[in-house]
């Protein structure tokens, strides 16, 4: 079923935080002075899945799956001293550059300081366990997945053609919106990524010298062609999210 009658009229963004040590054998398991923490390896693994969700408005609502895909990045695995993960300003900073680096993703902004500082805190209880003093090594494993799902219905051919005769751009200030992803074919992996506008493939070579934009609603594009798009339209090419106008 085409997205292209799709409005979106409801979003919702959720994370998941999987934390795991890595099987590695303890060699020290005598020694607990401060100066034998254990120089700590962190694995950060992020995945972002999407979900289009058809709703009829009914007491309760059916829900019909339109789409569905999954972005990944390559894993990325750092070291970090005792005296780093140790300090609060230290540790926080290096776990947000991983975070950003790998994924910035528009939409999860406001839960970025949540789920630093909780990783922050169970990487430390793992480090703290009787079973790994005295360690000259620790190994763990951040899995983190968000998930967008948006939820909406299709437009009748009425509503449809009501829509084409009344298209309203973006106001220019609501460009502002627009995030730019750093994102190459190194760390980021999808089968059937595209940019909807131009349906040619999302992933920008540094070469290309071009950009990808990331839509409030967690969407990206060609920066280019989003561009262009929002001076036509005030709405999402996928989810019909809308944009700020001059009439706002």
């Amino acid at each position: 079923m085409s997205l292209r009658n799709f409005v979106c009229r409801r979003h919702m963004l959720t994370s998941n935080r999987t934390i795991t040590q890595l099987n590695t054998p303890n060699t020290n398991p005598s020694s607990s002075s401060s100066s034998s923490l254990p120089l700590l390896g962190i694995q950060f693994s992020l995945s972002k899945r999407h979900y289009i969700l058809l709703t009829e408005e009914v007491e309760e609502p059916l829900l019909l799956l339109l789409r569905s895909w999954e972005e990944k990045t390559t894993p990325t695995t750092i070291y970090l001293t005792h005296s780093v993960y140790m300090s609060d300003d230290r540790f926080y900073q290096e776990i947000s550059k991983l975070i950003i680096r790998n994924w910035n993703t528009v939409a999860f902004q406001d839960r970025r300081n949540s789920i630093i500082e909780n990783t922050m805190r169970e990487v430390r209880h793992i480090i703290k366990l009787d079973s790994n003093k005295g360690r000259q090594k620790l190994d763990v494993c951040v899995d983190l997945k968000l998930v967008n799902v948006c939820m909406g219905r299709m437009l009748v051919p009425e509503e449809e053609i009501a829509l084409s005769n009344r298209m309203v751009p973006a106001s220019k200030s609501s460009m502002k919106l627009l995030k730019k992803m750093e994102i190459d074919e190194e760390r980021y992996s999808s089968k059937d990524e595209c940019c909807t506008v131009c349906l040619d493939e999302l992933i920008v070579k540094e070469s290309d010298n071009a950009d990808i934009l990331c839509m409030p609603c967690s969407h990206m594009f060609h920066g280019e062609c989003i561009t262009k798009w929002l001076e036509t339209s005030h709405y999402c090419p996928i989810c019909r999210f809308q944009m700020p106008t001059e009439q706002d």
